[in-house]
């Protein structure tokens, strides 16, 4: 069966003036291993062959998690109160389809988010 994992990123926002609605809009790139959102990567060292994965935006994994603008990404709207802050939570929902042709071995992948207020 597939493996199923999730994680938070938390993204805070201050402000001194200007508006009170702050749209916070994130993606995320297609990983040092990947060639594509779609065709994400781990690697492990000395080991030929990766392991697939994907990352969501939903935890039934349908909804793909890149960095093309306007299809892919994920924005929230934070309320910021002058001269305080607020903060937004983006779950990312990961999944290594089962059946993949792996050595036993510490498998990895470095993603960069991007961030646009």
């Amino acid at each position: 069966s597939a493996r199923l994992s999730q994680s938070d990123i938390l993204v805070t926002c201050d402000r001194d003036g200007g508006p009170a609605n702050i749209p916070v809009t994130i993606g995320l790139g297609a990983g040092d291993n990947g060639t594509t959102t779609a065709n994400r990567q781990m690697r492990a060292a000395g080991r030929p062959t990766p392991l697939l994965y994907g990352l969501y935006r939903d935890s039934g994994r349908s909804l793909l998690w890149g960095n093309a603008s306007g299809s892919d990404t994920n924005t929230q709207t934070l309320n910021v109160p002058n001269k305080g802050s607020a903060t937004a939570t983006f779950r990312v929902y990961g999944q290594i389809p089962p059946q993949q042709d792996a050595y036993p071995g510490t498998y990895g992948d470095r993603v960069q988010a991007t961030l646009t207020p």
